[in-house]
């Protein structure tokens, strides 16, 4: 198996300008290991495990390959969270990393949607998802439900991030686990061609 690919700088990622610049201003300056890593195969359309600790940049990581495929590619990207609060994080990155990703109107080029359970209207979010969002950030069970009535159309899905994948796909003593909810969406709407990146901070290989 040979070495991974290490990058140790954001200019050298060949990621789109205003991109670029939305990370700067984050305050990032120099990439961290996880964004060294998992940055450039990502965009280049690997399937990927970021297995990291909290605090190490994987939500930024994960949401730079976001913006850079759907802005150079023009793939649609889903993210899988397993709760409201972790989707509003990662909403929150996107939207702040994509400020400068931006028309001469000043519009954003990237359409973001979050949809989510509780307050987020139903209707309102259909109607956002039949508009075919370029990233859609979700909880498993809001996801699903609107994947079964024909609101978010699937087929052009190419990018699939799964975050917090040791909590997603375990079995818990309770019974309860998303594990069965994504085998589900693989199986009956999501095509064999499209990439796969799971987000952890630890990892068993009996979670798949």
């Amino acid at each position: 198996m040979s070495d991974p690919e290490i990058t140790r700088d954001f200019e050298q990622m060949d990621l789109p300008v205003p991109l670029l610049r939305g990370i700067y201003a984050l305050g990032l300056e120099k990439p961290s290991r996880p964004q060294q890593l998992g940055i450039v195969p990502g965009v280049k359309g690997q399937d990927l495990l970021l297995q990291s600790q909290s605090g190490t940049g994987k939500t930024v990581t994960f949401s730079t390959i976001s913006l850079s495929r759907a802005g150079k590619y023009q793939s649609r990207v889903l993210i899988l969270n397993p709760n409201r609060d972790l989707a509003n994080q990662t909403y929150d990155v996107l939207k702040s990393l994509s400020k400068y990703m931006i028309n001469s109107s000043k519009e954003p080029l990237i359409n973001i949607h979050l949809s989510v359970g509780g307050y987020n209207d139903m209707k309102s979010d259909s109607e956002k998802l039949k508009c075919n969002p370029h990233i859609v950030i979700g909880t498993i069970g809001r996801i699903e439900h609107q994947m079964k009535n024909g609101n978010l159309d699937c087929s052009n899905i190419e990018l699939v991030i799964i975050d917090e994948a040791d909590e997603m796909l375990k079995s818990r003593e309770d019974g309860k686990s998303f594990k069965d909810n994504i085998k589900f969406i693989y199986k009956n709407f999501i095509k064999e061609s499209a990439q796969t990146i799971l987000i952890s901070a630890t990892y068993n290989r009996d979670y798949i």
